[in-house]
């Protein structure tokens, strides 16, 4: 058997749900199995959520751009893989506004050279244009209905299967503007998020009343704070070292509980159009925010080395979205051609073809 992470699972297309079994080799042996409940697909009105405006995408794109020259100053290499530590031991997978992501021969991760912490750490900190995505007080119903209340739903779900009780507190690092954090406190549970942005900490406090704690995650104390449910939604991409980031999250981590963290993937049919198509590149794989592009093994490799199992698996995207949105800038889009597109979405949740995988990870056994 070859060296990393495996999944088993079972060969008839899954419909919503199914069992997989993850396991890890080592010196031609299992020294880790992980019994993994798997779900696929996730409703998203992707029309009321954004909407395909080419002339958008292209400002948007062109936008990416000017951002990723002014972060990767100059020609760099990639360096060691973030997630396993191979040895540069990479293939180039895509280049996209003048970046090239390269991927990890070893575990399959898919990353592009990092940029000086201090520009990466004003970006992050003061930028609205990211802060724009969670900010925008257009689609905060739709986003609260259709993206936030789905995930909480499940990772609470998640975590009462591990703790065998509901949980009752929750931390959310990279809290966004705050709506899963007011989410959980909707639902009764004692809720904190950190939050590096201050356009996001500002529309937290202001709108919907939520007071994350502003800063860096990694530069503060737990103190011996502990709460049943760690999250970070869509956050390891952003950051130069994700094996750091989630070691550290796991310090907050009560026994029994679960941390549920979100990633992008790079085995997606999002990564395959970018790749063919990457003169308009808006979401996804984008060298100036997205760091990382996680293969399934290369967030197992995180989870493991920071002494977590994967426990439960959830399987969707924005593919066919995304393929849509090419279409439209490379030629005429009818609505009927824009339904069909959009309509093959679950078939590609299904398949694990999908850009965004979800995971639940808990203790791993002594």
């Amino acid at each position: 058997m070859p060296e990393g992470w495996t999944r088993r699972a079972a060969l008839t297309p899954a419909d919503g749900a199914s069992e997989e079994l993850w396991e890890l080799w080592e010196d031609e042996r299992v020294v880790a199995a992980a019994p993994v409940r798997a779900r696929y697909g996730k409703p998203l009105d992707v029309m009321a959520f954004r909407g395909i405006d080419a002339a958008a995408h292209r400002r948007a794109a062109l936008d990416l751009c000017r951002a990723a020259a002014a972060l990767h100053d100059g020609e760099a290499d990639a360096g060691p893989c973030p997630c396993c530590e191979g040895a540069g031991d990479v293939e180039r997978l895509a280049s996209v506004a003048g970046v090239d992501y390269v991927r990890c021969r070893r575990c399959g991760h898919g990353y592009v050279p990092r940029p000086p912490i201090e520009a990466l750490a004003r970006r992050f900190a003061a930028s609205e244009e990211i802060a724009a995505v969670y900010t925008d007080p257009d689609t905060a119903a739709v986003r609260m209905e259709q993206v936030v209340a789905p995930k909480l739903a499940w990772a609470l779900e998640a975590a009462e299967r591990s703790l065998g009780r509901p949980p009752a507190s929750l931390l959310d690092i990279g809290a966004g503007a705050g709506h899963m954090v007011a989410g959980a406190r909707r639902r009764g549970l004692r809720a904190e998020g950190y939050e590096l942005n201050r356009h996001c900490c500002s529309f937290a406090r202001e709108r919907l009343g939520v007071e994350l704690r502003h800063g860096d995650v990694l530069e503060a104390r737990s103190g011996g704070e502990r709460f049943d449910l760690v999250t970070l939604w869509g956050v390891l991409e952003y950051v130069p070292d994700p094996t750091r980031l989630v070691a550290r999250a796991r310090e907050f981590l009560a026994p029994g509980g679960t941390m549920v963290v979100e990633v992008p993937r790079v085995d997606s049919i999002s990564t395959a159009v970018q790749r063919e198509l990457p003169q308009f590149v808006a979401r996804h794989l984008d060298p100036a925010s997205h760091l990382n592009a996680f293969s399934d093994a290369s967030i197992a490799t995180v989870l493991w080395r920071s002494g977590l199992v994967p426990s439960e698996a959830w399987y969707f995207g924005m593919d066919a979205f995304e393929l849509a949105s090419q279409l439209a800038l490379h030629g005429e889009l009818s609505e009927e051609l824009c339904r069909a597109t959009l309509g093959l979405q679950p078939d590609l949740d299904r398949a694990r073809l999908a850009d965004d995988l979800v995971i639940a990870a808990t203790g791993a056994a002594a």
